[in-house]
Protein backbone atom coordinates (compact mmCIF):
# COMPACT_ATOMS: atom_id res chain seq x y z
CA UNK A 1 0.00 0.00 0.00
CA UNK A 2 1.31 2.98 -0.88
CA UNK A 3 2.19 5.84 2.11
CA UNK A 4 2.01 9.27 1.35
CA UNK A 5 5.46 11.56 2.07
CA UNK A 6 5.08 13.21 5.35
CA UNK A 7 5.83 16.24 3.73
CA UNK A 8 2.97 15.98 1.70
CA UNK A 9 0.97 15.18 5.03
CA UNK A 10 1.72 17.74 6.51
CA UNK A 11 1.08 20.59 3.60
CA UNK A 12 -2.60 18.62 3.44
CA UNK A 13 -2.95 18.94 6.73
CA UNK A 14 -1.86 22.69 7.64
CA UNK A 15 -4.15 23.73 4.35
CA UNK A 16 -6.90 22.24 5.72
CA UNK A 17 -6.33 24.08 9.19
CA UNK A 18 -6.18 27.03 7.75
CA UNK A 19 -9.33 26.26 6.55
CA UNK A 20 -8.89 25.66 2.43
CA UNK A 21 -11.55 23.63 1.22
CA UNK A 22 -10.59 19.90 0.35
CA UNK A 23 -10.63 20.47 -3.85
CA UNK A 24 -8.36 23.64 -3.39
CA UNK A 25 -6.19 21.44 -1.03
CA UNK A 26 -6.05 19.07 -4.01
CA UNK A 27 -5.30 21.33 -6.39
CA UNK A 28 -2.55 23.17 -4.01
CA UNK A 29 -0.75 19.76 -2.84
CA UNK A 30 -1.52 17.56 -5.92
CA UNK A 31 -3.10 14.70 -3.97
CA UNK A 32 -5.94 13.00 -4.91
CA UNK A 33 -9.67 14.16 -2.95
CA UNK A 34 -10.04 10.62 -1.48
CA UNK A 35 -6.77 11.11 -0.34
CA UNK A 36 -7.35 13.90 1.40
CA UNK A 37 -10.86 12.62 3.11
CA UNK A 38 -9.13 9.93 4.31
CA UNK A 39 -6.42 11.99 5.85
CA UNK A 40 -8.55 14.22 7.31
CA UNK A 41 -10.64 11.12 9.16
CA UNK A 42 -7.61 9.69 10.42
CA UNK A 43 -5.94 12.85 12.14
CA UNK A 44 -10.04 13.44 12.91
CA UNK A 45 -10.00 10.27 15.10
CA UNK A 46 -6.55 10.81 16.39
CA UNK A 47 -7.28 14.18 17.20
CA UNK A 48 -10.66 12.55 19.14
CA UNK A 49 -8.82 10.14 20.68
CA UNK A 50 -6.35 11.96 22.37
CA UNK A 51 -8.97 14.66 23.44
CA UNK A 52 -11.00 11.42 25.09
CA UNK A 53 -7.91 10.66 26.87
CA UNK A 54 -6.82 13.82 28.21
CA UNK A 55 -9.60 15.99 28.82
CA UNK A 56 -11.25 14.85 32.07
CA UNK A 57 -13.04 16.43 34.88
CA UNK A 58 -13.71 19.72 33.66
CA UNK A 59 -15.90 21.93 36.00
CA UNK A 60 -17.95 24.13 33.10
CA UNK A 61 -19.72 27.02 34.28
CA UNK A 62 -20.95 28.21 30.58
CA UNK A 63 -20.56 26.28 27.41
CA UNK A 64 -21.03 28.11 23.82
CA UNK A 65 -21.75 26.55 20.82
CA UNK A 66 -21.30 28.23 17.71
CA UNK A 67 -23.42 26.80 14.33
CA UNK A 68 -21.44 26.47 11.46
CA UNK A 69 -24.31 26.29 9.15
CA UNK A 70 -22.46 23.78 6.42
CA UNK A 71 -23.75 20.39 8.47
CA UNK A 72 -25.28 19.99 11.37
CA UNK A 73 -23.26 18.28 14.30
CA UNK A 74 -25.81 14.56 14.20
CA UNK A 75 -25.13 14.21 10.52
CA UNK A 76 -21.19 14.27 11.20
CA UNK A 77 -21.13 12.45 13.72
CA UNK A 78 -23.56 9.50 12.46
CA UNK A 79 -20.95 9.54 9.13
CA UNK A 80 -18.42 9.03 11.95
CA UNK A 81 -19.70 6.71 13.85
CA UNK A 82 -20.52 4.66 10.26
CA UNK A 83 -16.86 4.73 9.36
CA UNK A 84 -15.28 3.69 12.86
Amino acid sequence: MNRLATDKRISVIAALVEGVSVNATCRMTGVAKQTVLKLLKDRGCAAASYHDQRVRNLHVRRLHFQWNGNAPFHAAHEWFQQEA
